[in-house]
């Protein structure tokens, strides 16, 4: 876990050195990836095998994670390496039509996370559905947590040039997390404040 926060912390010291680096929360969803991956190098047989039955594999990192609770994806999440051999149907990464090649007696069982990341950039959004979005990406990231899929969970929120509406938003939702210790919250230069506790 600490080698994901080694990779948030590369992610917001590139935006506070060059913050033209990204257009789009995607792009900086993309930068987290990059450098998760440099922490994350190995790889692991998952419980799927090709046509002649040799093993497929995957890394422990993986964007835009299904999950069922309050519904959606997690922007990116690494896995539990114990988990990764349960990647043995479609249905883990919420894919609905029948795959041939699968039992079916399998259940949808989602792969337990080591981390589980949600990424906001302040854009062009204004203060209520800013509000809005951020409410529910910590709400996800709180269910996680409550019923044990994740160990940890974080809350990305990168901020340039923001209007004092968006500032305002922040501040209203940081005053409905106070109380939150569970999740780690992670922001750009010197809107550090705004999440710190």
């Amino acid at each position: 876990m600490e080698d994901t926060k080694n990779a948030i912390d590369r992610v917001i010291k590139m935006i506070d050195e060059m913050p033209y680096i990204f257009n789009t929360e995607a792009d900086i969803k993309g930068l987290v990836y990059s450098e998760l991956l440099i922490e994350y190098k190995e790889k692991y047989k998952t419980g799927r095998s090709d046509s002649k039955g040799n093993p497929l594999w995957t890394n422990r990192v993986h964007t835009e994670y299904l999950i069922r609770e309050k519904g959606g994806r997690i922007d990116t999440v690494v896995f539990e390496t114990n988990d990764i051999k349960y990647i043995n149907t479609k249905e883990w990464l919420g894919i609905k039509e029948k795959d041939p090649m699968v039992p079916n007696d399998l259940p949808y069982r989602p792969v337990k996370l080591q981390d589980a990341i949600e990424i906001k950039y302040n854009g062009n959004r204004g203060q209520k559905a800013l509000e809005k979005e951020i409410k529910a990406d910590i709400d996800r990231l709180e269910v996680l947590l409550k019923n044990n899929k994740t160990k940890t969970s974080h809350f990305i929120f990168i901020i340039r040039c923001p209007t004092k509406n968006q500032i305002n938003a922040v501040n209203n939702v940081k005053k409905l997390y106070e109380n939150n210790k569970i999740i780690k919250f992670h922001c750009n230069n010197e809107y550090k404040e705004l999440f710190q506790k």
